[in-house]
């Protein structure tokens, strides 16, 4: 998952990527950006990709940063958000970049906490730290290993429903949900078909007290099952899966 991927992924970014605006049901997305509300402050949306925050923190701010650190994405995202007075469009790369950014009060990092290398998700997360000022806000949004689980025991009984063995229907999630059983213990699951960090609530909160935060709020972001399966039957139902979304201070 480096800059390569998500530029040849730009073109179809919205067909391809999980789009968590859009697919929040209960709206507690919405709920969290107007409790960090700030008119008269500065929020960076830390991997920005094609910018679906862009319009909701331009009119919560006064000043917004949209960082990626894919070209493509980012002139993506200045194509369809330029207009906006107050949104700043930066190329930087959080994991490995040197390039100065300006400091905010409140950040977002929706699903880019996901690098299968802890290395790399740790110098992204103190590079964010950085960023912030003393006391400010994180919202970060992580996919849960919890969830991407549930939907591959869901993935089984579908499969058994349409004749498969015990046996098969197993083996047949199990390949859509991990390569290995190391990968599967690391929370490195496949989305899409691509290894990408998942994580169970408790590790994400210890995350995020090593990386100098305290977790204020943890919700979960609930999805409907056609997010997770093409054509989905109807008998799937409650409860549906969903993704982890955080609030945390800079200590």
């Amino acid at each position: 998952m480096d800059a390569a991927y998500w530029n040849a992924v730009a073109g179809d970014y919205d067909d391809e990527v999980f789009n968590s605006v859009a697919a929040d049901r209960s709206g507690v997305l919405r709920r969290r950006l107007d409790e960090l509300r700030a008119p008269n402050r500065v929020a960076c949306d830390f991997g920005c990709g094609v910018g679906h925050y862009l319009p909701l923190l331009a009119e919560r701010f006064k000043r917004v940063v949209a960082v990626d650190f894919a070209a493509d994405l980012l002139a993506v995202a200045r194509a369809r958000h330029g207009a906006l007075a107050n949104v700043q469009f930066v190329q930087a790369d959080l994991a490995r970049g040197r390039r100065a950014l300006p400091r905010a009060h409140v950040g977002f990092c929706t699903n880019v906490l996901i690098h299968p290398e802890p290395r790399v998700r740790r110098a992204i997360l103190r590079r964010i730290h950085r960023q912030l000022y003393r006391g400010g806000r994180l919202l970060a949004l992580v996919p849960s290993t919890e969830s991407v689980l549930y939907a591959g025991q869901r993935y089984a009984e579908w499969n058994r429903t349409l004749g498969h063995s015990e046996r098969e229907a197993l083996r047949m999630s199990m390949g859509a949900t991990a390569r290995s059983a190391a990968d599967l213990l690391r929370g490195v699951l496949l989305a899409g078909g691509e290894r990408t960090k998942c994580y169970l609530r408790e590790e994400a909160d210890l995350l995020f007290a090593e990386a100098d935060f305290s977790v204020v709020s943890t919700d979960k972001l609930e999805f409907g099952w056609d997010e997770e399966f093409e054509g989905p039957p109807r008998w799937m139902g409650r409860p549906p899966p969903g993704d982890w979304l955080f609030v945390a201070e800079k200590r």
